[in-house]
């Protein structure tokens, strides 16, 4: 009975991941964080050439690039994240996980 209701409950988990991978991210919710991130990297660097009363600041030469690095750093693994049963080197190991399975549910049969 046990082991019913853990089949039952992995078939929903499988379901509901199917389902959400028919209905991905519309791709204008992509274009428009795409946009919007790049437009607030454009007002970073207009806001970093005011800092000290207009002087600017040898601070923003090091902070722009690491704030820019980490936001497309972000944006990589977001994309990423976006389909994460692919063939990309950084897609889950469906094989492992299926092997997983399989070895735990004849350790309990």
């Amino acid at each position: 009975s046990n082991l019913k209701e853990e089949i039952v409950e992995i078939r929903g988990a499988i379901g509901a991941i199917d389902n959400i991978m028919l209905f991905p991210m519309p791709f204008h919710y992509y274009h428009i964080v795409n946009v919007t991130l790049i437009l607030q990297l454009i007002l970073l660097a207009y806001a970093f050439l005011f800092i000290n009363g207009g002087d600017g600041s040898l601070f923003s030469l090091v902070a722009y690039p690491a704030v820019v690095f980490v936001l497309m750093g972000l944006r990589e693994v977001a994309n990423g994240m976006a389909d994460p049963f692919g063939d990309n080197d950084f897609d889950f190991n469906l094989d492992a996980i299926q092997d997983g399975i399989y070895n735990g549910s004849e350790q309990r049969a």
